[in-house]
């Protein structure tokens, strides 16, 4: 069984969600696993779940499921704040990368949320000038893990 994304197999995703477009968010959930979240949509009776594991997969099913969590975590909470009752206006594969955005709503309203497939992933929510709102995964740096590019070799060359 295949276990990771390829580019490839974003885009097939992206061209598949393509009739997601125009579908509304009811809600979102956590699943009992803390790194899968499900987005409800509807649209004119027609139900769809998007089923996400962060960093590993992501589908969609009309299947109905009672695995979500009974408390939202926080990132859901933020994620149901910021989309609840949106509309998805596009979903694009960034470059040739093995990302994934959504837009939800237009204009003054919009915001972004980025599918990552690289190693454990990542979801990223952010409004519509790309300010990160939130975000799964974290990563804080300090003295022990810092690393400093050396910029300054490169500055010394001639051409």
């Amino acid at each position: 069984m295949k276990q990771r994304l390829n580019t490839l197999d974003i885009l097939s995703l992206v061209n598949d969600f393509q009739r997601l477009v125009n579908m509304r968010v009811n809600n979102v959930y956590d699943g009992n696993n803390p790194q899968i979240y499900f987005i409800k949509l509807n649209n004119s009776g027609c139900k769809e779940l998007l089923y996400i594991e962060s960093g590993a997969r992501m589908n969609t099913t009309s299947i109905e499921f009672s695995i979500f969590r009974n408390t939202p975590s926080s990132f859901a909470g933020k994620l149901r704040k910021h989309l609840k009752n949106k509309r998805i206006a596009k979903i694009r594969q960034i470059g040739n990368d093995r990302l994934i955005e959504f837009q939800f709503g237009e204009g003054d309203y919009c915001n972004y949320l980025i599918f990552e497939f690289h190693s454990s992933g990542n979801i990223i929510l952010t409004d519509k000038d790309y300010k990160i709102l939130t975000q799964r995964r974290y990563h804080v740096y300090d003295e022990e893990n810092k690393h400093v590019y050396p910029i300054d070799k490169f500055e010394k060359i001639d051409l």
